[in-house]
């Protein structure tokens, strides 16, 4: 008997809840909502929500209620949809579908999912989108708005650009909004846990955290304000000032602008990132559609994954400073080898993307994107190179070694190669040098990409391969139920090369009852949060029929699994033969013997399989 650890509900969510769940909901139902499908056989298809095409690869499998994209990758069930087209997390998707569904969510996984209940994090939605009406009021209605209104527009934002991203006024009164929600019917714990009034130090009372500050909502993907960011207009410090961490909100992870860029960067494949709130409306308001930034705080994983899911190119524009060229440095980690192009374009000094456009025009920016945007490393080894231009022998020293760390960031051994032979050319050193020096930093801790970065990127090498292919079919033809009981027994796991498919075998072949039929309820909620397994499977169970090229399905079932032996058979002969020159090369003669009579057993076996061949052919 296999031994696995099966997965208990994501979350704190039970499982049968959430199969309960997956088969309540219609796949396609709720992806028609938001893509136009096309009925291709069992399946159906469409353009990709993830990703810009003009050949519909998007499809969706009703049998399995999966879904799969064969441009961009992007797959899963009606969770992971709703989760990546809205952009919210596990249990909001999970309480959305169950509203839609009309089942009631089980009292454990309320519990379990956080510390605000659904309804609770109804009233902070509401307490946000009052407290922006009034603000925006405030604005443009108010008296008391007309300095900060007429600071807007002297930064050339339009009016209309004010509107659309919904910029407001808090006055400087110390408990204006308090007294506006509290007489609007908000509980006052309501209000004090949504972050936008505190309590007063030492005494009783409430007053407001935003005060005397121009007011820009924070939306996020489903179009609901979950925090502001506020920014004085005199010399009062600080300068901007963000809503605090709450159930709704959390800076580390949204990104201002995405709400309304989303869709542009999908299109365009490409998100321009910049520092700060009027940068990214002056470059919206200016035509730059694809702009986002993140809320005053440094980029995390987190910003790089939620950009992931919209475009595989991004732009950094930073100030052309100190600051701009160090915050670049330091998003060198997060973004290489993410599977994006990153680009760098640093304004000339003195600017910044808002200052840049209103003094040059929109054209002069797209020219420099254009022109001067340099890859990531690039930009990185440059600035390695002009700071220690000048310097001292040990400041040579601790250069190769900075520019060494950079060029080992990059998993392409070819790039490493071309980055490390130009650096030795700028710097004047031989290349087989530099070479030598690696594998000192790489004993100093440096580490490489994750296992499961390396499965994952041995799958994509291996895919285009005959023996890879063969092994895909096998997987996806075990997921259809297409074995007969016989090739399940036939079936080794130990003979698959590529581990992620050896890995779903084992997975598969644990959930198969004794008549051989998939039991698929409970091989899904093993694998629907897994974030290598779960894609794979979407991918393989929305796989046209006619991919496999075999009007015999079952024959061509026996035809894999010969091949996978006999890859099984020939690499333990090489293997023998291998060991077998280096004992007569020591003379050492019982192992000879043995091997002698291993090999002989091995090609017994390969002539036995050949005659099979023969025969089914």
């Amino acid at each position: 008997m296999r031994s696995i650890t099966l997965a208990a509900g994501r979350r704190g969510v039970p499982p049968a809840f959430l199969q309960q769940l997956r088969d309540a909901i219609d796949i396609v139902t709720l992806i028609s909502g938001y893509v136009a499908l096309s009925k291709i056989g069992q399946n159906y298809r469409g353009l990709c929500p993830f990703h810009s095409e003009k050949t519909p690869s998007f499809t969706v499998t009703p049998s399995r209620q999966m879904f799969y994209c064969f441009g961009c990758g992007t797959g899963g069930d009606v969770f992971t949809f709703l989760m990546k087209k809205e952009g919210i997390g596990f249990m909001e998707a999970v309480r959305e579908l169950a509203e839609l569904a009309k089942l009631p969510v089980p009292s454990e996984a309320k519990a379990g999912s956080c510390s605000t209940s659904p309804d609770q994090r109804v009233q902070l939605e509401a307490i946000h989108a009052r407290a922006q009406t009034w603000f925006h009021h405030n604005l443009f209605e108010h008296a008391m708005g007309r300095t900060a209104l007429a600071y807007l527009t002297e930064r050339g934002l339009h009016l209309e650009t004010l509107r659309a991203f919904g910029v407001g006024f808090a006055p400087a009164s110390w408990d204006g909004l308090t007294r506006y929600l509290l007489h609007a019917g908000f509980r006052l714990q309501d209000v004090v846990q949504s972050g936008l009034i505190l309590t007063k130090p030492g005494k009783t009372g409430y007053y407001d955290r935003f005060r005397g500050r121009i007011m820009i909502p924070i939306v996020n993907l489903r179009g609901q304000v979950v925090g502001f960011g506020g920014r004085v207009l005199d010399g009062t410090l600080p300068k901007y000032l963000n809503s605090p961490e709450t159930p709704l909100f959390s800076k580390g992870r949204m990104l201002y602008g995405l709400d309304r860029a989303r869709e542009a960067i999908a299109r365009l494949n490409t998100a321009i990132l910049v520092e700060g709130y009027f940068d990214v409306m002056t470059l919206h308001q200016s035509g730059f559609q694809h702009v986002v930034a993140p809320l005053g705080t440094a980029l995390t994983r987190d910003h790089v994954a939620l950009i992931r899911r919209f475009a595989t190119t991004v732009v950094l524009v930073f100030d052309g400073d100190s600051a701009g060229s160090h915050a670049v440095l330091r998003a060198l980690d997060l973004f290489v080898n993410s599977g994006m192009t990153v680009r760098v374009a640093i304004l000339p000094e003195g600017y910044d993307p808002d200052t840049y456009v209103r003094t040059h025009g929109s054209q002069a920016l797209h020219t420099l994107l254009e022109t001067q945007a340099v890859p990531l490393l690039d930009f990185a080894i440059e600035h390695s190179l002009q700071r220690h231009r000048h310097g001292t022998l040990d400041d040579r020293i601790r250069q190769v070694d900075d520019l060494l760390r950079i060029i080992m960031k990059a998993d392409n051994v070819i790039m490493r190669e071309e980055y490390t032979r130009s650096v030795a050319e700028r710097l004047g050193i031989r290349q087989e040098l530099l070479v030598q020096r690696y594998p000192q930093l790489l004993r100093r801790g440096e580490t490489s990409a994750s296992p499961e970065k390396n499965l994952v990127r041995n799958r994509d090498k291996q895919n285009g391969k005959k023996e890879d292919r063969e092994e895909r079919d096998l997987v996806a033809l075990l997921l259809r139920g297409a074995f007969t009981v016989d090739q399940l027994h036939a079936l080794q796991e130990e003979e698959f090369t590529n581990p992620l498919y050896r890995q779903l075998v084992r997975v598969i072949l644990y959930h198969i009852d004794a008549s051989g039929t998939l039991v698929w309820d409970a091989f899904h909620a093993q694998i629907a949060g897994d974030d290598v397994l779960g894609p794979l499977v979407a991918e393989l169970t929305t796989m046209d029929e006619g991919y496999f090229h075999a009007e015999d399905v079952v024959g061509y079932i026996w035809d894999c699994l010969r091949a996978l032996t006999r890859k099984k058979i020939r690499t333990a002969l090489n293997q023998a033969i291998a060991r077998l020159r280096a004992a007569e090369r020591d003379g050492r003669g019982d192992e000879i013997q043995r091997l002698n009579a291993h090999i002989n057993e091995l090609l017994i076996r390969k002539a036995d399989l050949e005659k099979v061949e023969l025969l089914s052919s």
